[in-house]
């Protein structure tokens, strides 16, 4: 199957590592595959590092770069693409005009983040009656979609994440805690995966950490990934060291850069509690991590976390927004550390069903192959 993948975002974060994680998924199952993205950022970085076949573009214009569009359209037509895949919304305005001139090419969307309201103008009527399917990652997105884009029931399809199960699961190692985190066994570690922003809710964590240290001395906050690149959330980092220096938490929190592949997942088995503070997330891809490692986890009540947790049945909710609320969930996990395993290990056998790679992959390429050209 041959397909043409295309994310021109400038951020790494989890939409964008999903996007690059299927494309790698597919290249090293045997597929032809070209990734289209943007010169000079991270896409680019693991694109170059992984030798996945691609090609950047300097200076994109969102929506309207015929420059752009001329390219996609004689990449497609040379290469003899059938199937382009889109994950982040802002791009379909470069690739839809282009596959509808072409008439013979499905468009298919991967869509990860929430419509916020209604969305079905003549613009976009025309831009979503070409797209073949919408991939969504959760039912609550499904949802959202549904009533706030112009399309219809057919053109969904909820399709979870595919990860390397045998790549994330339990095992936790004392030795890497202790001298490469620099943390002892005595202490309880607290840990968020994501990119430092606002949103994902690492402010609300800092504030936390006081109430919680009062009642559990040995608590450890580790902060896990870069700060988004793009303009207005530049500067989060610095926000929190602030944050961190007026409650006296130097000793208390840590900062660790982005990780991926084994280095994430044996980060990911040093904590204690896996904290998903986000003020909203439709599925969280470092929460399905946590999932498969068995770690108890601590999740908003917001958006597809409830769900993703069971509502309540494998984790713990809080409510978003509120650092008192994450510091009484926190204490009540760590009150009782074998009930919230119990949880994390009950959830454990249908994790492992739902986001198997080899899983996702075999339902993506037969809805490439099913899915009908649009209009």
């Amino acid at each position: 199957m041959k397909s043409l993948h295309v994310n021109f975002s400038r951020s790494w974060g989890g939409l964008e590592k999903n996007s690059y994680d299927l494309a790698v998924n597919l290249h090293r199952a045997g597929h032809d595959i070209l990734f289209v993205c943007r010169a000079g950022f991270p896409i680019e970085r693991e694109l170059k590092a992984d030798g996945i076949p691609h090609i950047a573009f300097k200076n994109i214009i969102a929506y309207i770069d015929l420059r752009v569009m001329a390219a996609l359209w004689r990449i497609i037509r040379s290469n003899g693409f059938k199937v382009v895949q889109v994950t982040h919304t802002e791009d379909l305005g470069l690739v839809v005009p282009v596959a509808a001139l072409l008439r013979d090419v499905k468009v298919f969307l991967w869509l990860q983040m929430l419509v916020p309201g209604p969305k079905k103008d003549a613009y976009h009527r025309f831009e979503y009656r070409h797209v073949s399917t919408i991939f969504a990652c959760s039912p609550v997105l499904g949802d959202t979609a549904l009533k706030n884009l112009p399309i219809t029931e057919d053109q969904i399809s909820i399709v979870a994440y595919g990860l390397d199960t045998g790549l994330y699961r339990p095992g936790r190692d004392g030795a890497f805690r202790q001298n490469n985190l620099g943390f002892n066994e005595n202490d309880r570690i607290l840990g968020i995966l994501g990119r430092l922003d606002p949103s994902k809710g690492q402010m609300e964590a800092v504030r936390a950490m006081p109430a919680v240290l009062a009642r559990h001395p040995g608590a450890r906050l580790l902060l896990v990934g870069d700060e988004t690149a793009h303009a207005g959330v530049e500067g989060e980092k610095k926000r929190l060291e602030n944050e961190i220096a007026k409650h006296g938490l130097a000793d208390k929190v840590k900062f660790l850069g982005d990780q991926r592949g084994a280095e994430q997942a044996r980060v990911l088995n040093c904590f204690d509690v896996f904290l998903s503070p986000s003020h909203f997330e439709t599925c969280s891809t470092s929460m399905m991590m946590a999932e498969l490692c068995a770690i108890p986890i601590i999740g908003t009540n917001a958006g597809g976390t409830p769900a993703q947790l069971g509502y309540g049945k494998y984790g713990t909710l809080v409510d978003p927004k509120d650092h008192a609320s994450l510091a009484e969930g926190i204490i009540r996990v760590l009150d009782d550390m074998e009930g919230a395993k119990n949880k994390a290990r009950e959830n454990l056998p249908g994790a492992l069903e739902r986001y198997s790679k080899g899983v996702v992959i075999k339902k993506v390429l037969a809805l490439y192959a099913e899915a009908p050209l649009r209009p």
